[in-house]
């Protein structure tokens, strides 16, 4: 009977626990295979021992003919291996929790950005992203823009929203989707998206290299790297990306890129941050609020920390660094507006230009000048919102102040009443009084209500009035008839 292998789940503690015995049955091949060429190197070459070597060689070669022949029944043979549904957008936090497993490490590490609380956001609950004059995102905050540039690369990971196996970010079909969540989490003004577009392309090609330099150079097969493939990434896929990485067409590529990075030079030490950000802070804490050089950008960006090892050499940036400040200093002296910059490293060159950062080209800058900053693009979208929100802030203004002054003219207008009633009350009495003289007010009921006016005072003054006349009137009255 075909035995046949169980899903299991990634993420699991099963996963793991198989991802951890693959990892030592290679450890262990390893070793074997470590031990027996240290042991062979230090035993002295005896005539039997060139046969037995010549004769591993023979069979190495066999070996390396025949690999073409392993990948194809490996790929033949791919539905028998532990099949991993594909990731959806509802799993796009999940997907960067799994750490990789490849290689031992006694260092506890914290695996990858998930960004799970940005991801779980309601469109009710976006942030808004500001943009300068060149579709740069700036603002609102610093705290805002790093929570923006980690999600974007938490989509540059995942496999749904942007496939590893693609060849090309050019040729990525999810361009749109892409854009689409990111306005799903974020308000972002539609000038904005050939900028977010390229930040994720970007953040894709890193973790591309990533993957390449952990899983595929440190191996020196198909089989040992399909072993240690990082669990994240399906068994099929990773099995493409081999296929591809493997092709003629790849080492190529390979080989131009390598010579590319090996030929730059002067870089920045400004790690994520972009370098729109960077002006703009710059511009924030001059008192003239007056837009940074690209000198002052050049050896802001370029600061090395004196206790930190870097890769490249600092002596050319140095060099170039003292030199724009002497171009800095005639100019002063001789009253000129020259840009060191320029003149130090030379004039425009095609593709980006330096120091402005992502999709900001020499032919954006024609016509410009500098920008003191003060243009902000904010998604239409955001705007109107804010408007619904002030109309709506300024209605229950409205509401109160309508509330407050209604309160008042009623209280103004019970108070009036009262005293109206009470002085035609006394009236009435008075007139009362006057055609029963020998009527005593004090017994009517109404008459010692308290109407609770403004006017008591006089009312009661006048209360007394009439009774003292009350009692002056009863006094002289002598009935008729006796």
């Amino acid at each position: 009977m075909k035995k046949t292998k169980k899903f299991v789940k990634p993420g699991t503690i099963a996963s793991y626990l198989r991802a951890q015995r693959k990892l030592r049955r290679s450890q262990a091949h390893g070793n074997v295979l470590h031990t027996r060429d240290h042991a062979l190197e230090e035993a002295p070459q005896t005539n039997h021992d060139q046969e037995h070597e010549v004769q591993m060689e023979q069979e190495m070669s066999i070996g390396l003919e025949q690999q073409g022949l392993d990948q194809q029944e490996i790929n033949q043979n791919s539905t028998m291996q532990i099949r991993v549904p594909p990731p959806t957008i509802a799993t796009v936090a999940n997907e960067d929790a799994i750490t990789s497993s490849a290689g031992p490490s006694t260092l506890k590490k914290r695996g990858q950005t998930a960004m799970k609380a940005v991801h779980a956001r309601s469109e009710e609950n976006r942030k808004a992203i500001f943009l300068n004059e060149l579709n740069q995102p700036i603002g609102p905050d610093d705290k805002t823009l790093s929570e923006f540039s980690s999600f974007l690369g938490t989509l540059a990971r995942n496999s749904t929203l942007a496939p590893i196996t693609v060849t090309n970010w050019r040729k990525m079909p999810t361009k749109e989707s892409l854009w689409e969540y990111v306005q799903k989490k974020y308000i972002v003004p539609q000038e904005g998206k050939k900028w977010v577009l390229a930040t994720i392309g970007d953040d894709w090609r890193v973790y591309k290299c990533r993957v390449k330099k952990e899983h595929y150079y440190k191996y020196n097969t198909d089989k040992m790297r399909i072993l240690n493939r990082p669990q994240h990434i399906g068994e099929e896929k990773f099995k493409e990306l081999l296929n591809y990485w493997n092709s003629t067409n790849a080492k190529r590529i390979t080989e131009v890129n390598i010579n590319n990075r090996k030929r730059q030079i002067n870089m920045h030490t400004a790690g994520k941050k972009s370098f729109a950000r960077i002006r703009k802070q710059m511009q924030d804490a001059n008192e003239n609020n007056e837009v940074p050089s690209n000198t002052a950008l050049f050896i802001e960006t370029r600061k090395r920390q004196p206790n930190k090892t870097y890769k490249e050499s600092f002596d050319d940036t140095s060099e170039k660094i003292s030199q724009m400040q002497v171009v800095q200093s005639q100019q002063s002296s001789e009253n000129q507006s020259v840009d060191a910059f320029s003149m130090v490293m030379g004039g425009t060159r095609p593709g980006r230009a330096m120091l402005y950062g992502r999709c900001v080209t020499p032919t954006d800058l024609k016509g410009k000048g500098v920008s003191d900053g003060s243009s902000i693009k904010i998604s239409q979208n955001f705007i109107e919102g804010m408007k619904e929100q002030m109309r709506e802030e300024m209605r229950e203004e409205i509401r109160e102040e309508m509330k407050k002054q209604m309160e008042e003219q009623m209280a103004t207008y019970k108070s009036s009443l009262q005293s109206s009633m009470q002085q035609q009350f006394v009236s009435m009495m008075s007139q009362l009084q006057g055609l029963v003289p020998a009527m005593n007010i004090n017994q009517v009921p109404a008459f010692n209500l308290n109407f609770g006016s403004p006017e008591d005072a006089n009312s009661a003054q006048q209360t007394q009035a009439i009774r003292a006349r009350n009692v002056s009137s009863a006094s002289s009255y002598e009935p008729q008839g006796q």
